[in-house]
């Protein structure tokens, strides 16, 4: 049986790629915002070198990380000023609750979000 492959690359049209890693099963977007220019980054569908070091995790959070992963997505991910925290916490929320991922910087930041 094949593994399942866990890295992606988010390409944009600016020419930013961001290397992203699941670590949780679940859904993952076709499109990201880019966190270079704020423009779309595509999906690669997984169809990468799965030897590459992942620049962001897709992961399933716990409500005390979601709370913290919306603070970071607002203000990492291009997204402060267009959306409302609550908003955003609200439509990830949703997403989580439907088998959806969200996106984070490590592993090691995440854990610290659960303090």
């Amino acid at each position: 049986m094949l593994e399942k492959k866990k890295i992606n690359i988010y390409k944009c049209n600016c020419g930013a790629k961001t290397i992203t890693k699941d670590i949780n099963k679940g859904v993952t977007p076709f499109m990201i915002t880019c966190p270079k220019c704020n423009g779309d980054a595509v999906s690669s569908f997984y169809e990468v070198d799965q030897r590459l070091s992942p620049n962001l995790i897709w992961f399933k959070p716990s409500l005390r990380q979601l709370k913290k992963q919306v603070e970071w997505e607002l203000r990492h991910m291009g997204a402060a000023g267009l959306i409302r925290s609550g908003q955003a916490f609200k439509l990830n929320l949703e997403h989580v609750e439907k088998g959806g991922l969200v996106l984070g910087p490590d592993v090691e930041t995440i854990k610290k979000w659960d303090n």
